[in-house]
């Protein structure tokens, strides 16, 4: 998707301005998401699970329902190869900020577990 966005910028389809405007926001949204989880050491698997709490499936919900109508959200201010470009960089903003903040919560729990040994 970064790659794709990348390209956007290249090409001229969005400005560089918009484009980290896209990603940022993405990438603040994919913490938020990222965070939400529930992540604790199970210790019959002897792994690192994730669970899902109320709060996380109502963060989930409002996600899922953002990502369905980000086209339509943002239709308003942007249009044509400019919305496309301005979804996939917050779509990558959103991928990449989700995967930092479970990284990072795993790599805690792990230390922590380690610690507990």
């Amino acid at each position: 998707m970064l790659i794709i966005g990348i390209y956007d910028v290249s090409s001229s389809y969005i400005t560089i301005a918009k484009s980290l405007v896209a990603f940022s926001m993405g990438t603040v949204l994919g913490f938020v998401i990222g965070s939400a989880a529930n992540i604790f050491w199970h210790e019959q698997a002897n792994k690192v699970m994730m669970k899902m709490d109320i709060v996380s499936g109502v963060i989930l919900g409002l996600y899922i329902i953002f990502a369905i109508f980000r086209r339509t959200i943002f239709q308003h201010w942007f249009s044509g190869n400019e919305l496309s470009a301005f979804v996939i960089l917050l779509s990558a903003g959103i991928m990449l900020g989700r995967f930092i903040s479970v990284r990072k919560r795993v790599i805690g729990v792990l230390k922590h577990h380690e610690k507990h040994k």
